[in-house]
């Protein structure tokens, strides 16, 4: 019964857990935890005010206008 226990334990632990040792996932996991949680605390500094990012780069450097093209409008 214990050796079955056991087996079950381990079992989940090599399937739900071991994502969770990927020292790349984990850093994608955090940063987004944290904006977030930044994003709920002061919405105003969320992009697009969605706060998971969902606003691309060129969007984002457009809405400042960064990185237009000499002589366009």
């Amino acid at each position: 019964m214990r050796d079955e226990l056991q087996d079950m334990i381990d079992d989940v632990s090599a399937t739900v857990l071991a994502p969770f040792e990927d020292a790349h996932l984990n850093k994608h996991l955090v940063v987004a935890l944290l904006e977030a949680i930044v994003a709920k605390v002061v919405p105003e500094l969320a992009v697009d005010g969605g706060g998971t990012g969902g606003g691309s780069v060129a969007a984002l450097l457009a809405e400042r206008g960064v990185g237009e093209e000499p002589g366009a409008v």
